[in-house]
């Protein structure tokens, strides 16, 4: 067992950049929320100009777009999640080996 204070260093820094990526997607669910509900908002304000059948194949098509899109963020966010904390306890046991090192000749 020998020093980690290097390991521990890279593991923070990976720990920040999962982090930034969980931000970027949490962003892009809350863009496609709303861009799901401008679609909407567009469709209902020109339901005069579309026929039943259009409207019925355009909400489907952005209902079967979001519905994906939303499963897939959510799994990478998940993912990502998984890994922080993983990332987490890889450092927690680096932090005890690297204590234990730097303080070994203090018993």
């Amino acid at each position: 067992m020998g020093c980690r204070c290097g390991d521990m260093r890279r593991c923070r820094t990976d720990i920040r950049k999962v982090n930034h990526a969980i931000t970027l997607m949490e962003g892009l669910r809350s863009i496609d929320s709303t861009i799901r509900s401008d679609l909407l908002s567009i469709a209902g304000e020109n339901s005069m100009y579309m026929t039943p059948y259009n409207i019925g194949n355009i909400t489907e098509t952005e209902s079967q777009m979001h519905r994906e899109i939303e499963l897939q963020t959510s799994n990478i966010i998940e993912m990502l999640k998984d890994k922080e904390e993983y990332l987490n306890d890889e450092l927690k046991d680096m932090e005890d080996e690297d204590y234990d090192y730097h303080h070994r000749d203090d018993d």
